[in-house]
């Protein structure tokens, strides 16, 4: 099980190994029967769902191979030790495009079971700890 140092080691490792487009790393944390949901994977594997990590990778190659630059860039770290639990908060840059993600994990035994991907959009405000948001002003 891991415990909140672990799940914020694993999110820190998480996105570096995504910076430097290490696989072997990125896939080293999942177990075999594991699966991976995002609406990016359509248009490369016909489905959101991918699963197996022989899947993944083969989807994960796929999109790279087709990205010039890429990086994440950690937002926040939501952990839920008790449920295996954790929401990755980040900013991908993309071949010049820049949003918003999140990436929900669990793990079983201290590897991801599970992964899902949320996107938004990158001019949306992220209220930072202890401040509030910005409010959009209602419609006169």
């Amino acid at each position: 099980m891991l415990d909140r140092a672990g799940m914020l080691r694993h999110a820190t490792e998480w996105i570096a190994a995504w910076n430097r487009r290490d696989l072997k790393v990125v896939l080293g944390a999942f177990h075999e029967e594991a699966s991976f949901r995002s609406p990016r994977a359509v248009p490369i594997t016909g489905v959101p769902l991918v699963q197996g990590k022989s899947a993944m990778e083969r989807y994960w190659r796929a999109s790279l191979a087709r990205l010039r630059a890429l990086e994440f860039s950690l937002l926040g770290v939501v952990c839920d030790v008790e449920a295996q639990a954790m929401l990755v908060h980040y900013l991908a840059h993309l071949d010049g495009t820049t949003f918003r993600a999140g990436e929900l994990f669990r793990f079983k035994d201290g590897r991801k079971i599970y992964a899902e991907a949320l996107y938004g959009d990158a001019d949306a405000h992220f209220a930072a700890p202890g401040t509030a948001a910005p409010v959009a002003a209602a419609p006169a």
